[in-house]
C-alpha cells in the first residue's frame, strides 16, 4: 500500500510541475513607449507587462507599426528570452553600463537598429540574425 502512495503521489507532484512549467509559456511582450523611455515601466509595454527577467521566457518586441518613442532605455540589468526588431528600424536599445542577458536577436526592415547596452550571450550557439538591408549597431 505504501508503495502504491509513494508512486500516486509522485506522479501528482511530476504533474503539477509539468502544469507549472506548461503555464510559463514565452510571448512576445511589444513595446509601446507610451510613457517614457524606461524598459521597465509596465504602462510602455502592449498590455502593461514588463517582459520576465528571465532568459527562457518572454521576447521584448519593438515593432514598426508602433510608437514614435524609439528608444528604451535599461536602468537596471535584465534578462530576456530574446530581443526582436521585427521588419523596423531607427530603435536605440540603451543603458548606461547595464546588461541585458539574452538567447536571442533578431534586427530585419531596412535602416539601422542601435544597442549600446552591454549584450551577454546566455547560451553557446546564440541565434543572432540581421536581416537583408539592415544593420545592427552593437
Amino acid at each position: 500500500m505504501k508503495n502504491i502512495i509513494k508512486v500516486w503521489l509522485s506522479a501528482a507532484i511530476t504533474f503539477l510541475i509539468m502544469g507549472v512549467v506548461l503555464t510559463t509559456q514565452a510571448t512576445d511582450i511589444v513595446w509601446s513607449g507610451a510613457v517614457d523611455s524606461a524598459y521597465t515601466t509596465s504602462a510602455n509595454w502592449v498590455g502593461g507587462s514588463v517582459p520576465a527577467d528571465n532568459d527562457w521566457q518572454d521576447t521584448a518586441t519593438f515593432a514598426q507599426t508602433l510608437p514614435a518613442n524609439k528608444t528604451p532605455n535599461l536602468t537596471i540589468n535584465r534578462s530576456v528570452r530574446a530581443i526582436d526588431f521585427l521588419d523596423s528600424t531607427g530603435w536605440t536599445l540603451s543603458g548606461s553600463g547595464k546588461t541585458l542577458k539574452l538567447r536571442s536577436l533578431s534586427s530585419t526592415g531596412s535602416g539601422v537598429n542601435t544597442v549600446s547596452a552591454r549584450l551577454k550571450s546566455v547560451y553557446s550557439g546564440n541565434t543572432w540574425n540581421v536581416g537583408v538591408g539592415n544593420t545592427l549597431a552593437l
